[in-house]
């Protein structure tokens, strides 16, 4: 289970970025991405102590989002998925796979 420390740290967070005057769309980006965190610690087996956190933990949890093409914009159900050579991307609504 995700720490209480790890959710109060996150919820800190986006009520900081409230403050500095981000925009309602950052702030939503911002927090669906952290949910996408936390949902992802226990799953890689990150630690949930935010103290015992290493660059190479966030670098996993990094290569998981890409390696599954998961995006946290949108509630966590997009997925990013490219096109044919010289277009850009198209986004389609796929669940997240646990």
């Amino acid at each position: 289970m995700v720490s209480e420390s790890l959710g109060s740290l996150s919820s800190l967070y986006i009520t900081s970025c409230g403050i500095e005057g981000k925009s309602p769309e950052t702030l939503r980006s911002y927090t669906e991405t952290l949910k996408l965190f936390m949902r992802s610690v226990d799953h890689l087996g990150l630690p949930s102590d935010p103290g015992s956190f290493r660059p190479a933990d966030v670098y996993e949890f990094l290569g998981h989002v890409g390696s599954t093409g998961v995006s946290a914009i949108g509630g966590g159900n997009e997925r990013h998925v490219p096109s044919s050579p010289g277009s850009s991307a198209t986004t389609t609504s796929r669940p997240i796979r646990s």
